[in-house]
C-alpha cells in the first residue's frame, strides 16, 4: 500500500478581489433597494390610512399632530423613491446620504414613542446605508457607473 503524504493546503490570496467587492456592493445596494421599494409599494396606495395610523401612534408624544401627519404622508413616496434609486444606482451618493438622514428621522420618531426595539432596528438600516456609502467607490454596476457620474 502506498503512503500518501498530505501537505497543508495553500491558502488563497487574502486580498479582496475588486470584482467581488463591486459585486458585493451592488447586491447589498439591490437588497436594500428591494426592501425600501417593498415598503413604499405596500404603503403608497393608502397614504391617508398610513398617516392616520402614525397620528394615532404618536398622539401621546409632544410632537404636533400636523407634523406627524405630514411625515406620514411623505414616508411612502420617500421609501418608493429610495428603493428605485438604490436599485438603479442613480445619484447613488446623494441617495445614500438622504437614506441615512431619513433613517435618522425614523429613529427619532421611534424614540419618541419609546419603541426601543424599532429604534434599534433602524440603526441596522443606518449601518447598512453607511456601509454602502463608505464602499461607494466600489460601485461598478449602476446607472451612475454606466454614465461615469461619481
Amino acid at each position: 500500500m502506498d503512503v500518501v503524504w498530505s501537505y497543508p493546503m495553500e491558502r488563497p490570496n487574502p486580498t479582496l478581489s475588486p470584482n467581488d467587492l463591486s459585486l458585493a456592493h451592488a447586491l447589498a445596494r439591490f437588497a436594500l433597494g428591494i426592501n425600501l421599494l417593498g415598503h413604499g409599494i405596500t404603503r403608497i396606495g393608502n397614504i391617508p390610512g398610513f398617516a392616520g395610523a402614525m397620528q394615532k401612534l404618536f398622539e401621546k408624544t409632544w410632537l404636533p399632530g400636523p407634523l406627524v401627519t405630514l411625515v406620514g404622508d411623505i414616508i411612502p413616496p420617500l421609501e418608493l423613491i429610495f428603493g428605485i434609486v438604490l436599485i438603479a444606482g442613480w445619484y447613488l451618493r446623494p441617495a445614500l446620504i438622504g437614506g441615512i438622514l431619513y433613517m435618522c428621522l425614523l429613529t427619532f420618531g421611534a424614540t419618541q414613542i419609546q419603541n426601543w426595539t424599532v429604534a434599534s432596528e433602524q440603526m441596522i438600516y443606518v449601518a447598512f446605508f453607511c456601509l454602502l456609502l463608505a464602499t461607494a467607490n466600489w460601485d461598478r454596476y449602476s446607472l451612475d457607473s454606466a454614465s461615469h457620474r461619481k
